[in-house]
């Protein structure tokens, strides 16, 4: 036997060898970990976040009923969200609500609260959350930890409880429509920071300034 023929007895006895040895298995160290919680239920901590458990809770009750309205209460005690609903064939202010305790996660409905609109909010228009809109107001100046954000139609209303700022902000991309101050909220400016007067005429901010002193 030459050199080139025991050469290639080896290379083959080696290549034999290695196919029948056991497949190779990646160290676990390696293995992508299994993704944990996917099935864990949704926390409602936003007007966003909530809305699909309020829509939930208003089907079992009266499933043609239209959301006009979300108030986000957050306050010293904790943090409600208030979806408020127009029953078919409603009487006149009478509405539906569904508040969920944001702490407990307890969902609650009303069969009579009082309706303070009858424009359904634009779901398609709504882009923005509750939590963004406290952001935008905050970098204008809102200092108040404690506050009530109210979505109609396609605007956000939020003030302060403490601190005399309030805000009109479109609920598509936040841009600011009217700006108030003052222990009335009544000193307001519109979008171009121009001085606004009889805003008391504006049906929004009647509504929600009435609520965040009337209500707590």
């Amino acid at each position: 036997m030459n050199q080139l023929q025991a050469l290639t007895i080896a290379l083959s006895a080696l290549l034999l060898s290695a196919c029948g040895s056991p497949t190779f298995q990646p160290n676990a160290q390696n293995t992508p970990a299994q993704v944990q919680g996917l099935n864990a239920p949704k926390q409602a901590v936003s007007a966003l976040s909530g809305l699909p458990i309020a829509l939930e809770q208003i089907k079992q009750v009266d499933a043609t009923a239209q959301l006009y309205e979300i108030d986000v209460w957050q306050e010293a005690k904790g943090k409600s969200l208030h979806y408020g609903f127009l029953p078919a064939g409603q009487s006149q202010g009478e509405a539906l609500r569904v508040v969920i305790d944001v702490a407990s996660q307890q969902v609650s409905v009303e069969n009579k609260a009082q309706a303070t609109q009858v424009q359904p909010v634009n779901q398609s228009h709504w882009k923005l959350d509750s939590e963004a809109i406290y952001a935008r107001a905050q970098q204008n100046g809102l200092r108040d930890q404690t506050y009530l954000a109210t979505l109609w139609g396609s605007t956000w209303h939020i003030s302060g409880l403490k601190h005399n700022l309030y805000f009109q902000m479109d609920s598509q991309n936040g841009a600011i429509q009217l700006r108030c101050i003052g222990p009335y909220l009544n000193n307001c400016t519109g979008a171009d920071g121009t001085p606004v007067q009889r805003v008391q005429q504006d049906a929004g901010w009647q509504a929600h300034t009435s609520q965040r002193q009337s209500a707590r």
